[in-house]
C-alpha cells in the first residue's frame, strides 16, 4: 500500500496537467451603483480641491474622496473579471449560474 501511493499521486497530478487550463475574462457593464459611486468621487475631488489646503493636490483629494465613496457606498464589484477553470465544463450553464450569483449580491441588503 505504501508503495501504491506516491504511483498513485503521480498519476493523479499528470492527469490534472493534461487538461488545458481555460481563462475567462467578462466585462461588467456599470449599474446604477457603480454609477452613482463614480458621480460622488468626482463631484467629491473637486468639493476638496476648492477647499485646498492638503487637497489641492489633486491624488489627495482624489484618495480622501475615494475613501468616502467608500464609506458611503461600500465594495463596489470590480469593472473586469477573469476566471480560470479546468477542463470543458458546461460555459453556458456556468455563465447563467454565475450572472445569478451577481443578480442575488445586487440585490442582497446591505
Amino acid at each position: 500500500m505504501k508503495r501504491m501511493l506516491p504511483l498513485l499521486l503521480a498519476v493523479v497530478f499528470s492527469a490534472g496537467c493534461a487538461a488545458k487550463m481555460e481563462r475567462t475574462t467578462k466585462v461588467h457593464r456599470p449599474d446604477a451603483e457603480n454609477v452613482a459611486y463614480h458621480q460622488y468621487v468626482n463631484q467629491r475631488t473637486a468639493e476638496l480641491q476648492q477647499m485646498g489646503g492638503p487637497f489641492k493636490d489633486p491624488g489627495m483629494a482624489a484618495a480622501r474622496a475615494a475613501q468616502d465613496a467608500e464609506g458611503r457606498f461600500g465594495d463596489l464589484p470590480p469593472d473586469v473579471s477573469t476566471t480560470w477553470s479546468w477542463g470543458n465544463g458546461n460555459a453556458e450553464a456556468q455563465s447563467e449560474f454565475n450572472d445569478q450569483l451577481e443578480k442575488m449580491a445586487r440585490d442582497r441588503p446591505r
